[in-house]
């Protein structure tokens, strides 16, 4: 009996064993499936990690062109920048020269105004210089017909005396 009790004991640490050794083989199963996954999940991170360290790569070569663009149209906007202030500069000695131009005419009309009014007057002079000629030439006319008139009256007046 104790033969048997100690059959039985082993046999129930046997069992145990059995049931520990399987409930290890699962746990090492479970393992290895964990492991094969994080291997996978390794390889994965490996092959992602290349695709950004790629990725990185285009991302900065495109930085770098995209600031090399910035820095030229820098260039280009403080040139224009620079043409525009010379158009600014041109533009204002234009309208100085504009106003310039304004002025003179503004001048040059009073004068003209003033210019205008000597001339009606100097047109008024000279109708009435030319009225008092024709007048003249009229009175002269009529002096030297009634002279010739009286010439000849005169002729009449001796001729008749004398007969």
């Amino acid at each position: 009996m104790l033969l048997q009790n100690d059959l039985d004991s082993l046999q129930d640490k046997y069992e145990a064993e059995r049931r520990d050794a399987g409930e290890i083989r699962k746990a090492l199963n479970k393992s290895r499936d964990e492991l094969a996954s994080l291997k996978q999940n390794v390889e994965e991170m490996k092959n992602d990690r290349s695709k950004f360290k790629e990725e990185k790569a285009t991302f900065d070569m495109i930085k770098k062109e995209l600031s090399n663009q910035i820095q030229s149209l820098k260039k280009v906007v403080e040139k224009e920048q620079g043409k525009g202030r010379e158009w600014e500069k041109e533009r204002e000695r234009l309208n100085e020269e504009i106003r310039g131009i304004n002025k003179k005419l503004e001048d040059e009309g009073e004068r003209y105004k003033t210019l205008n009014v000597i001339l009606e007057e100097e047109k008024q002079k000279q109708k009435k210089q030319s009225l008092l000629s024709l007048e003249m030439a009229d009175y002269e006319r009529t002096v030297t017909e009634l002279s010739k008139k009286l010439d000849a009256k005169e002729s009449q007046v001796r001729s008749e005396v004398s007969v």
